[in-house]
Formats: structure tokens, C-alpha cells, sequence
């Protein structure tokens, strides 16, 4: 199994990661954690909307300021 994955080099990681990115698995992993992290805060996910606050985005309706 090998050391811990913090215990590897920058590199290493790159290496292990590489070989799981394209497994389906990770793929699903990846695409719900973006997804928590964008979500609506009403929804569970992005607390305090601070995702949208790093990308600028505002929620409000198009046309209301």
C-alpha cells in the first residue's frame, strides 16, 4: 500500500493522482464536492455563500440592484 498520501512529495501526489482521474469513482467524488461547494447555501453546501463571494457572484434576480 505505501506511505500516506501527505507523506508523499509534491510530485508523488501529482503521480497518484494522476493514476485515479479518470477512475469513475473519483470522477463522481469530484463532481459532488464541486457541487457542495457551489451549492445554494439553502441547500446545505456553501456556508455563508462564501464560494460565490471568491467568484463575484451575487444572488439576486437579473435587472434588481
Amino acid at each position: 500500500m505505501g506511505p500516506g498520501f501527505l507523506a508523499l512529495s509534491p510530485a508523488e501526489r501529482t503521480v497518484r493522482l494522476a493514476g485515479i482521474a479518470t477512475a469513475p469513482w473519483f470522477t463522481t467524488l469530484a463532481e459532488l464536492a464541486a457541487e457542495g461547494y457551489y451549492a445554494d447555501p439553502g441547500n446545505g453546501g456553501n456556508r455563508d455563500e462564501r464560494s460565490w463571494v471568491m467568484l463575484g457572484y451575487e444572488p439576486r434576480l437579473p435587472g434588481s440592484r
